[in-house]
This record gives structure tokens, C-alpha cells and sequence, in this order.
């Protein structure tokens, strides 16, 4: 697994290309707002009390909302390597 620092670097060299991409891992998203030029936006949802949440928070750089959105992806534990590592967690071999 990368470090957070080497993955906060992709994140932001896939989200800077020119076609105007935006990342979105099930229930955590980072995308721009074009509306206000400089300014991204992460999303999220959590269940609380069998209630699903919904959050977001706008950033005035993508190096910000980058940061937030690859540490909420550790905490949530979300993706192939996350997944990965639970499955190999579970095996009793």
C-alpha cells in the first residue's frame, strides 16, 4: 500500500488533468465545483442509528480537499486494498 502522502499525489495529478475527472469510491466522492473555479468538494455518507448520513465539505484548494478525501478513505477503509486486506485477514491458512 502507498503511503498517504504518494496517494494524495495521484489523486491530485488524475483530478488536474484537463478532461475534468472526479473520483468516486461508493459512498465517498471528490469532485471540482466549476461554478466557483478553484474550489472542490468531498462527499460522504456514514450510517448512524441505522440512518445513512450524508456530509460534504467545499475546499478552496484541490490539495485540501485531496488530503481530506485520501484520509477519509483510511478511516472509512475504503477500496480494493482495503478489501483485500480483509479478505486476507480472514483466512485461516
Amino acid at each position: 500500500m502507498k503511503t498517504i502522502e504518494e496517494e494524495i499525489v495521484h489523486v491530485i495529478a488524475f483530478l488536474t488533468y484537463p478532461a475534468g475527472f472526479d473520483v468516486s469510491m461508493d459512498t465517498l466522492h471528490i469532485r471540482p465545483i466549476y461554478s466557483t473555479i478553484d474550489h472542490w468538494q468531498v462527499d460522504w455518507e456514514t450510517k448512524e442509528e441505522g440512518m445513512v448520513c450524508q456530509y460534504h465539505r467545499i475546499f478552496p484548494t484541490l490539495e485540501e480537499a485531496a488530503t481530506f478525501f485520501v484520509e477519509k478513505r483510511h478511516y472509512m477503509c475504503l477500496g480494493l486494498d482495503f478489501n483485500k486486506m480483509a479478505i486476507e485477514g480472514t483466512n485461516d491458512d
